[in-house]
This record gives structure tokens, C-alpha cells and sequence, in this order.
């Protein structure tokens, strides 16, 4: 199943045969996004119109042409700060897991998974993911897909080692990755400012300004995209929208409808029906 319409087609899905993994195709895109990521998430971008797409990363606006991809990481935010042109793209998501297995299995020893940098113009590198995507849309094999899926963690764990890229001072970044982390901990409950406040070290006008700047949202809305990510899981394992709704905190089920469609495009309903429905259709192609 998917959502379209004369301009705009939306579509989930996971693969039940590479455990970890969810992929968005997304075409002739006009709206600005405003997700929180939980996972890995390596956005490949086949067509703008031939404009740039402007991208929020720790509080510097990056543009990206089509040939471009994007990486993102766990507790990173994926803000479009003005409407994005006409454009096709294509998300990988990767549990943090999987692609630590990976960088174990090619030796890199890192405290933490990082990218050198999260734009790159690679072209090896594109095309090796645009074949991966391609071949989700094709008769292809588990075989070739997999293949495929490998050659893709293999570019991406070339761009590891990370950098800094925050250009606030070391203490203050510390603050705000303690209220992220507090929130990302906590996300399914009420959290008062005071709380962050106290976690920052920071005044209250200082913690909300300094954390849009630097990941893109205002804490609240923050907590709502880390709420969407979760429900994303629990959506594509085939729990009830209203038990959701009620586990992460909405106020009730049509609060989270209204939620989930702003951040991803789609209602919960048509997600699931994605995940789900394309799922079993995966689980069944040729092996």
C-alpha cells in the first residue's frame, strides 16, 4: 500500500529477510520534514528540480543537489528549514546495531559511531546506493538484494570516523546532549522545563534557543519526533494505533494520528498497512 497523490508518493517499508533495516521512497516531494532519527538513516537524493535542498545539522544549513547523500545518526534531527523543491529521494534506515556489527566486522574500533562528514557527493557511493534501492523495485533476488545491501554498508562505513561539526563551545554541546539524551530516555512521559533546565545547567532561555539551534527543534517538539520514531516500531509489529497512543504518551489516539502524519506524511494506519503489507510481500519474493 502506499499514499500518493498527483504530485506526491510516500512509501514504507521493511524487510523481513535483512532484520534492522526500513527504507522510505519518497517522490516528487515539496514538504518540509522535521523527524527525529533513533536510528542510522542515509538519505540518497536521485532528483531537486535542479534546485538545492537546505538541511539544519547541528545548527549549520547544509545544500545538497541531486547525486548527493545525506547521513544522519541516532538523535540527529532531519529539519528542512524552507519548502524543499520538486525532488525524489530515498531513505535507508539502519539500527544502531547493525551498523555496529558491520564497523566490528571491518576492524573499526570507534567510542561511538560517527560520520567524517554527513553530506557527501561520492558517485561510487551513490550509485551503489541507488542500485540497492532500485533493486527493492524489481523483481530482483534475496541474493542480488543482499548483495547489494552489503556494498551499501560498505560505503558507509568509509565515511566513519567522526569530527566534530557542533560550533558551540565543548561545555555547552555537553548540556545539550544531556537534556537530548534525557529526553530521548524519558520521551513516553510528561517532562516539565524545569527538569531540563536542571539537567543543562543552562536558564530556561538559553536551554530552548541553544537546542533548536543545534538540533533543529524546540525540546517539545523534539520529544514528539523521538514519540514518532518509537511508534514506527511498534506500528510495523502490528500493535493497535490506540494502545500506542496511550504507551508513548499522546493524548489520545486522534492526537497521535495528527502527530504521526505531520512528521512522517502519512497516517499511522497507512504505515502500518505498509509495513506490514510489503513486508509479507518481501518475505515471499524470490530467494
Amino acid at each position: 500500500m502506499m499514499v500518493s497523490t498527483w504530485a506526491e508518493r510516500i512509501e514504507y517499508f521493511r524487510l523481513p529477510e535483512m532484520p534492522g533495516v526500513e527504507v522510505l521512497h519518497v517522490d516528487r516531494c515539496v514538504r518540509c520534514w522535521r523527524v527525529v532519527h533513533e536510528t542510522y538513516a542515509v538519505r540518497t537524493l536521485l532528483e531537486t528540480s535542479g534546485a538545492l535542498v537546505h538541511w539544519v545539522h547541528h545548527g549549520t544549513v547544509l545544500k545538497a543537489g541531486a547525486g548527493s547523500i545525506m547521513l544522519m545518526e541516532p538523535g540527529d534531527t532531519h529539519v528542512n528549514p524552507y519548502p524543499m523543491p520538486s525532488c525524489d529521494f530515498r531513505i535507508l534506515f539502519l539500527a544502531p546495531s547493525l551498523v555496529e556489527a558491520a564497523a566490528n566486522d571491518l576492524a573499526l574500533q570507534a567510542p561511538q559511531p560517527g560520520f567524517h562528514h554527513p553530506l557527501t557527493d561520492d558517485p561510487e557511493m551513490f550509485s551503489a546506493y541507488v542500485r540497492f534501492h532500485r533493486s527493492l523495485e524489481s523483481d530482483s533476488t534475496l541474493l542480488e538484494r543482499e548483495s547489494h545491501f552489503t556494498e551499501c554498508l560498505r560505503f558507509l562505513l568509509r565515511r566513519w570516523h567522526k569530527v566534530e561539526v557542533s560550533r558551540l563551545p565543548r561545555a555547552e554541546r555537553a548540556a545539550l546532549l544531556r537534556v537530548r539524551d534525557l529526553i530521548r530516555a524519558h520521551h513516553a512521559r510528561s517532562i516539565r522545563l524545569d527538569e531540563l533546565v536542571a539537567a543543562a545547567g543552562l536558564t530556561r532561555y538559553h536551554l530552548v534557543r541553544a537546542f533548536k539551534k543545534e538540533f533543529g527543534l524546540p525540546p517539545h517538539a523534539y520529544q514528539i519526533g523521538v514519540r514518532i520514531e518509537k511508534a514506527r516500531d511498534l506500528l510495523a509489529r502490528g500493535d493497535p494505533p490506540a494502545r500506542i497512543a496511550s504507551e508513548l504518551g499522546f493524548t489520545d489516539q486522534s492526537h497521535f494520528s495528527k502527530r504521526f502524519r505531520q512528521v512522517m506524511g502519512i497516517t499511522p494506519r497507512h504505515y502500518q498497512g505498509q509495513a506490514l503489507t510489503r513486508g509479507l510481500l518481501r518475505s515471499a519474493a524470490g530467494a
